[in-house]
């Protein structure tokens, strides 16, 4: 026995110390773990004492340098036991995003929505023990409670407490957003971050806005998910933001109702008629919003464009739609320069819409026209901006049927780029206007609506310039800027109790057997000296 007493008393003092802090500062089976080791490590130095108390002693009076070892060594358990304290404060909880697309942290318009918050908003899981979406979710909802105090995470087992059901009117595997100050709640339909940023915008909103979508034109439906022309993604995706999207046939009825927020003209391949872009124009003097998205519109024999009729609206605001249709040069690998009536758009203004995309933000835009400002509109209560351009390699092709008949366009002689592709327009409403509706009336005007069909709206940051356009008109300037991607998740998934295996692996048992080595390995080398 006195033979292996050394390495008793050094693996001794290891699980003694391991142990101990094993055994306080863990629970469960771990805890119990931690007792045993310290139970043995008990013993190791026990025997270590029986036999080399008094050798030990006199050495350790004799070499001041195994003093000085034995508190370093203890100095540095300090250390480690401090850090491990400041790991699990509040100051710990701070976290660093080191992946290349942020993809575990919030995105920029979930961080301004929630440091901004005024309520107090719970989020409540109705999740039965071991429900696979549980870990998902409690990761994600303390992204956002650790961004705000006003936020609060709960899971409800609706099996343990069924009341607590029925008080939040939800049912088992559902997620409830609650705004704790107006009782106003929203069922998450997908557990996303774009989809609680947007349940968290809603509960706090006042009231909710309408929007309405012109319709008996050949515009895209709202209701289509099945084709590409459809704008059901688009409608989604509003109403996501808090929207009431509503369809609207002026046709009918050439006025615009009462309780419309904004109108959006979007895609038409028939053109209006002049009561209805009349009524627009009314309601636009009044102080009303309006977005439209207008490709131009073919004639049968492709020869020729035809007017959509939306003249008198736009020369209201000073801009008009160029017939013509928006071509590139492009080098294509394999095919090297071809043109492309599909354009990439990085150009982008200075404006509420534009400002929060970024300097890699890439918008597609297929068979447009350009937006430009008309030279000789002199109106100092209208101001205008530019919100994106094409590239100096693009140029707008009148001549459309050498796009499509002849197939050979140039841009020689044609009016060559940049050209915007997109503009805004206020118009600062008279005081003799009676029926006003805001001082203010805000035009949005694409020569493209293509980039909001089902078909591109997910492409690049269009969905962003999309629903930003909707954002401005609402007065939302807080909410403008890139809602959350949708990336693939790299991570591995893994539950309580093997988080737990994992942290005792790191944190206790591999400095363990690093330290039992070392000290093997040392005793081993001094006892051959």
């Amino acid at each position: 026995m006195k033979k292996y007493a050394r390495y008793y008393g050094a693996l001794g003092a290891i699980f003694f110390i391991f142990g101990a802090i094993t055994s306080i500062m863990l629970q469960g089976t771990l805890k119990y773990f931690g007792i045993v080791e310290f139970l043995v490590g008990l013993f190791g130095l026990a025997v270590f004492t029986f036999y080399f108390i008094g050798e030990a002693l006199r050495t350790i009076s004799q070499k001041r340098e195994i003093l000085f070892g034995l508190v370093g060594g203890l100095f540095l358990l300090l250390i480690l036991i401090g850090a491990n304290v400041v790991a699990h404060s509040q100051f710990g909880e701070r976290k660093f995003d080191t992946t290349a697309n942020k993809v575990h942290s919030l995105s920029s318009e979930s961080i301004n929505l929630i440091k901004n918050i005024g309520a107090n908003i719970k989020i409540i899981a109705f999740f039965t023990k071991g429900a696979q979406q549980k870990p998902f979710l409690d990761d994600l909802a303390q992204k956002y409670s650790y961004q705000s105090k006003k936020i609060k995470f709960e899971i409800i087992d609706p099996d343990q407490n069924p009341a607590q059901v029925k008080n939040y009117e939800g049912a088992p595997d559902e997620v409830i957003v609650r705004n704790e100050d107006t009782k106003k709640s929203m069922k998450l339909t997908t557990m996303t971050e774009e989809a609680l940023t947007s349940a968290i915008k809603r509960v706090m909103s006042a009231k909710t806005k309408v929007v309405y979508f012109l319709q008996g034109h050949g515009e895209g439906d709202l209701e289509d998910d099945k084709t590409s022309q459809g704008l059901y993604i688009a409608k989604i995706l509003l109403e996501n933001e808090g929207y009431t999207v509503r369809a609207l046939n002026l046709a009918s009825k050439t006025e615009i109702p009462s309780d419309a927020n904004m109108v959006a003209a979007w895609g038409a391949t028939r053109a209006l008629s002049k009561a209805e872009v009349d009524a627009l124009t009314r309601y636009f003097e009044r102080g009303g919003d309006l977005v439209v998205g207008q490709n131009p519109i073919l004639a049968a024999t492709k020869d020729k464009i035809v007017p959509s009729g939306f003249d008198p609206l736009l020369e209201r605001a000073g801009l008009e739609f160029k017939p013509s249709i928006l071509l590139e040069q492009q080098l294509q690998l394999l095919r090297g320069n071809v043109i492309n009536a599909k354009l990439p758009i990085t150009d982008f203004g200075k404006h509420q819409i534009t400002g929060s995309l970024g300097a890699q933000a890439v918008v597609e835009i297929f068979l447009a026209q350009p937006v430009l400002q008309k030279k000789d509109f002199k109106d100092n209560k209208v101001t205008r901006t530019i919100l994106a351009s094409t590239s100096d390699k693009s140029w707008a092709e009148s001549d459309i049927a050498s796009i499509f008949i002849t197939q050979k366009p140039t841009p020689k002689g044609q009016l060559p780029g940049p050209l915007a592709i997109g503009e805004a327009a206020e118009l600062t409403v008279s005081d003799q206007v009676k029926d006003s509706l805001s001082k203010t009336g805000k035009l949005v005007a694409y020569g493209d609506a293509s980039f909001a069909t089902n078909q591109l709206i997910q492409s690049g940051y269009n969905r962003d310039l999309f629903l930003n356009s909707f954002n401005y008109l609402g007065g939302e300037d807080g909410t403008l800027s890139i809602r959350p991607k949708a990336w693939t998740s790299s991570t591995l998934e893994i539950n309580e109790s093997q988080r737990l295996v994992v942290y005792f692996a790191s944190i206790f048992l591999i400095p363990q057997i690093i330290m039992g080595l070392g000290a093997i390995i040392w005793i081993f080398r001094r006892s051959r000296v």
